[in-house]
């Protein structure tokens, strides 16, 4: 390209052929024609998060609702959904659980025009809406634009699964970890690359994976991270079993693994029940793959958060948000036949858009995560690089940071946000440069990249779940002197004092908290420390195991 049009920006793609096939692209493609592309959806702007002055973890200042298909098939979900419908009411206050019924295959328009005049009218405060949003239903059931849209401003999860019983398989695992005594565990991050040689895994593991360990190994010992364990792992000759070794360790964590996910092989799939079976598997190349029957059964990452940078490791939409860019590239002479390579990997001919199969078998193993973050669609090394003035620039802190809360006690679907915080950022930048008519194709072009890329990540699992591990103990309560600027001396404590907790306290909470009480919920009704009381409560049990050992 000419100087005077400017500098060059470009990515790679982290999709693969099924069948230990070829990278479908392993380079960079450029994005700069990206610059002129329009959807509706790219007029979907954010709105401010409700109640953002209070505990945002705190689900009776925040509320939790769910979102489900209309007719039959929403109501056998709801119905089997309901212990954790009867649950959230009781964690928000025993406040009813609002529930929105949506038709199929609604796109963005349609979404907002919901949004506006059923959802968040304006005419009244946003105090009652759900903050925290559980969507039901496979993608055909209820569409992508619907959670991406209300992720802009809520913290929104997806349960989809095969059946109805799929869903209670789920919700019975989730309970279960939740009303289970939290352990104390080095909370564990594992961060895995597959470096299969490839370009794209190349750059993720240089601009991605290693400044991102780096991020967080200097947060270690400090704040939030403290008793943190950081495992890197990853070979130059890549296995499944170099993940497998540590996903199988019963110990809840943090997981985050970048690899090529599995897309069409070279003739294409046989069917769209195989199509559904196998892609956004974790390819590891020639030595195989990591797919559902995999983390289907056994220990897998028990308790945890999997984060998986991978093209449709998530699911596959019906259309890509780049099928125009890619065509228009085709159409250009660049890249002839590898555009249709990549997407053939899209549902052909009838065939329904879905979640993969891998992340609802992690999802439904007894001892495998309660929550899973993937991509919906083609996933690029656009979401952590900022390419400005023809150089790149790693940003990791944007994937690193979903780590770090869920890590220090906040709800997955909280945590997923800061993804959306940085969607925000570059939504608003575009913005302006459209506004402003900034002559600058080359930035519009990155920059539009990018916002689809951010866009594409979803989260599949309750919202509302958190790492099962017990939070650091909180520091003691401090005395602040503002003496120097008053003539006398005043104590500010930064904590109030919190009521003595007695045996009686002790048994009264536990029965509560084994009916499905939350802990934070009791310590806030019985006005006492809640480490404390949890503390008492473990010790409580622990001493009555104890006492019946033997017993038979």
């Amino acid at each position: 390209m000419d100087d005077d049009q400017g500098p060059r920006y470009a990515s790679n793609l982290l999709l693969r052929e099924a069948y230990g096939g070829d990278p479908v692209l392993d380079g960079s493609v450029e994005s700069q024609r990206s610059g002129t592309q329009r959807r509706p959806d790219d007029k979907a702007k954010r709105t401010y998060l409700w109640s953002d002055g209070r505990d945002p973890q705190d689900l009776t200042l925040q509320r939790w609702g769910v979102i489900a298909p209309l007719g039959d098939e929403g109501d056998a979900l709801l119905d089997a959904i309901k212990p954790l419908l009867q649950q959230r009411r009781r964690d928000q206050g025993d406040v009813d659980v609002r529930v929105d019924r949506l038709p199929p295959d609604m796109d963005a328009m349609a979404v907002l025009k919901w949004r506006r005049e059923h959802f968040d009218r304006g005419d009244e405060f946003r105090l009652d809406l759900p903050r925290y949003q559980l969507i039901l239903g496979d993608l055909h059931q209820i569409s992508p634009e619907v959670q991406m849209i209300q992720a802009a401003s809520g913290a929104i999860g997806r349960l989809a699964f095969d059946t109805p019983d799929d869903y209670r398989r789920y919700v019975d695992k989730l309970l279960a970890w939740e009303r289970a005594p939290r352990v104390q565990h080095d909370r564990r991050v594992v961060v895995h690359t597959v470096r299969d040689g490839t370009a794209s895994t190349g750059v993720a593991d240089a601009e991605l994976v290693r400044p991102g360990v780096e991020l967080l190994r200097s947060r270690v010992g400090q704040g939030d991270l403290r008793g943190v364990r950081l495992v890197t792992s990853g070979s130059d000759e890549p296995a499944p079993v170099d993940l497998s070794q540590h996903a199988t360790i019963y110990d809840p964590g943090v997981f985050f693994t970048v690899s090529h996910g599995e897309g069409a092989p070279r003739r294409g799939w046989r069917s769209p029940q195989l199509q559904r079976s196998r892609q956004g598997a974790m390819s590891f190349g020639t030595s195989g793959s990591i797919g559902a029957a995999e983390v289907g059964a056994g220990t897998w990452m028990p308790g945890a958060l999997w984060m998986m940078f991978a093209c449709f490791s998530a699911g596959t939409p019906k259309t890509s948000k780049f099928a125009r860019w890619l065509e228009t590239l085709a159409g250009a002479g660049e890249f002839r036949g590898k555009v249709d390579e990549v997407l053939r990997s899209l549902p052909q001919g009838d065939a329904r858009p879905f979640v993969a199969a891998l992340p609802k078998a992690a999802l439904l193993n007894e001892h495998g995560p309660l929550g899973f973050v993937g991509h919906l669609d083609l996933a690029w090394t656009y979401s952590f690089r900022e390419l400005r003035d023809g150089r790149s620039n790693a940003r990791p802190a944007r994937f690193m940071a979903v780590l770090r809360e869920c890590l220090g006690g906040s709800r997955y679907g909280l945590a997923f946000r800061e993804i959306y915080r940085y969607f925000d950022e570059v939504n608003t930048e575009l913005s302006v440069l459209e506004g402003a008519d900034v002559q600058d194709p080359a930035r519009r072009g990155h920059l539009w990249m990018l916002r689809q890329d951010l866009a594409g990540y979803v989260l599949l699992g309750d919202p509302a779940a958190r790492l099962p591990v017990r939070e650091p103990a909180a520091e003691p309560a401090r005395s602040t002197s503002v003496g120097d600027f008053f003539a006398f001396q005043v104590q500010v404590a930064d904590t109030p004092k919190a009521a003595p907790i007695d045996l009686k306290t002790v048994e009264k909470a536990l029965a509560d908290y084994l009916r499905g009480e939350s802990i934070d919920a009791i310590a806030r009704r019985l006005k006492v420390d809640k480490q404390a009381l949890q503390a008492k409560i473990d010790r409580y049990q622990a001493a009555g195991r104890e006492a019946l050992k033997g017993d038979g």
